[in-house]
């Protein structure tokens, strides 16, 4: 099967949930130096096309997704969605982990 992606394609490593939402989401709950680490989990960063990557820029992935489709962007949603759950887990557990040091 081919997902159409050639040599010519650029990649990058993309936060999937930026570093500006989880600082706003975990703030009152972590140190800077705990969301940094948080931000960094193993888990919530994945390979993209660099043009998914610079599309998205700092948007909340949900808000980024439905505007893709809106835009006719060639984007699997059963992907992305699958995608943000696996993120939203691994972001949980290392929560869960950092603030159980508490």
């Amino acid at each position: 099967m081919s997902l159409g992606i050639t040599k010519e394609h650029k990649y990058d490593y993309e936060h999937v949930r930026s570093s500006e939402e989880l600082f706003m989401k975990f703030r009152d709950k972590m140190s800077n130096e705990e969301i940094a680490e948080l931000v960094n989990c193993k888990g919530i960063v994945k390979v993209t096309l660099r043009s998914i990557n610079q599309s998205k820029g700092k948007r909340v992935f949900e808000k980024w997704l439905n505007d893709c489709f809106k835009n006719s962007h060639n984007i699997s949603r059963e992907v992305a969605e699958r995608t943000l759950k696996d993120v939203d887990q691994a972001i949980a557990r290392k929560a869960e982990e950092i603030l159980s040091r508490k």
